[in-house]
């Protein structure tokens, strides 16, 4: 159950109420990529804003996913915290199997589509745009560079 107007979840008297983020508060802005023959470069900005302030000066919008990916991310800073939360959930599950494989570009590519896609359906999306790269070799030991951006997911 989701009360609108709602701020905080203190201000609900049923333990079962969510407070949704309608909009962005803590945001971050710029995130480049670029593909070359051997890998992925990222980089960011370090500031993240409160509102139109620039309020944090050293927050990092760069994670490595698992040993074969990078997530980069712009927009509100506690979804970037939130996708982040999932994706560790993600790589120790992945590793608890222990069967030798390891989750590549594609694979982290395909469980954030339907991350995103599932909460964009329940109106509670994620205020985020990411990039996510990698390289990761196949099983004839070819390396395998990939390189995509969230919102359309576009890729070189």
């Amino acid at each position: 159950m989701v009360h609108q107007g709602v701020t905080s979840p203190f201000l609900c008297d049923s333990c079962h109420c969510i407070a949704s983020n309608r909009y962005p508060y803590v945001t971050g802005t710029s995130v480049i990529a670029l593909k070359y023959k051997d890998g992925v470069i990222m980089a960011c900005d370090t500031g993240a804003s409160y509102g139109s302030t620039l309020h944090y000066k050293s927050v990092e919008r760069i994670k490595a996913v698992g040993q074969h990916s990078l997530i980069g991310a712009s927009g509100e800073f506690s979804d970037f915290q939130e996708i982040l939360r999932y994706l560790d959930e993600l790589t120790l599950s992945d590793h608890m199997w222990d069967d030798g494989n390891s989750l590549g570009p594609k694979e982290v590519h395909s469980y954030l589509t339907r991350v995103m896609y599932n909460r964009r359906n329940k109106f509670d999306p994620l205020w985020n745009s990411l990039v996510l790269g990698g390289v990761k070799k196949g099983p004839k030991g070819e390396e395998k560079v990939s390189w995509h951006g969230e919102h359309d997911w576009y890729s070189l």
